[in-house]
């Protein structure tokens, strides 16, 4: 399962903010957002690499949000 991230940041209570200090490994170029109600799966081939990695305490508040949004 994999969510949506966009550097067009607007207000949107579903959302997830990144800031640069919420990765464990790498980072993204522009202070982005999950939208954690943006949800879709791939095939793991069409994966090309892997750029960041999030904080454990980020990945904890990404997934509370998605399950907020399906309770």
């Amino acid at each position: 399962m994999l969510a949506a991230i966009t550097s067009h940041i607007t207000y949107d209570p579903n959302s997830v903010h990144l800031r640069r200090g919420d990765f464990a490994q790498g980072g993204l170029p522009k202070a982005s957002m999950v939208k954690t109600t943006k949800l879709f799966t791939m095939h793991s081939p069409l994966i090309a690499k892997r750029i960041c990695a999030l904080r454990i305490e980020k990945m904890e508040e990404v997934l509370q949000s998605v399950s907020g949004f399906f309770s």
